[in-house]
């Protein structure tokens, strides 16, 4: 089998949209026999106009951010209208995706959870996701 074969945007973002880290790590290195080759590609858009990252910010899951940004992933994607699918909001960063959840979870904590104690690890999670996000690539150690 040849080595330029990929895996999916879609497979990618089906394991990022389940935290599934593990199988991510695996298919971004490409080094496990079965995959003879194959390889994901963290820049990859799927059908529906956003990237795996911005899937990951929409989860809030900072481990996989982290594996997607050290696997090569741009922070700096940009989300594009689909003809099809008109739900995605088109040139929205993964920081955007992260801060738009963020202000949905805080509506819902403000106006639905009236008895829920105010949780600072919770917030601590989502700083350091918003902040791992805002990270100038060449922090990262990409060009």
């Amino acid at each position: 089998m040849s080595s330029d074969l990929t895996i999916t945007a879609q497979t990618l973002t089906f394991m990022v949209s389940f935290n599934a880290l593990r199988c991510a790590k695996v298919v971004l290195e490409g080094m496990a026999p079965e995959l003879y080759g194959m390889h994901a590609n963290p820049n990859c858009i799927n059908k529906f106009g956003y990237f795996a990252l911005h899937e990951a910010a929409e989860r809030f899951s900072v481990d996989m951010i982290k594996l997607l940004l050290r696997h090569g992933a741009s922070p700096n994607v940009r989300t594009v209208r689909n003809d099809v699918i008109f739900d995605v909001i088109e040139n929205l960063l993964p920081l955007h995706v992260a801060v738009e959840n963020t202000c949905l979870h805080k509506y819902l904590e403000d106006n639905l959870e009236d008895n829920l104690s105010h949780n600072q690890s919770h917030l601590d999670y989502i700083y350091k996701l918003i902040h791992l996000l805002c990270l100038p690539e060449s922090l990262l150690g990409h060009n």
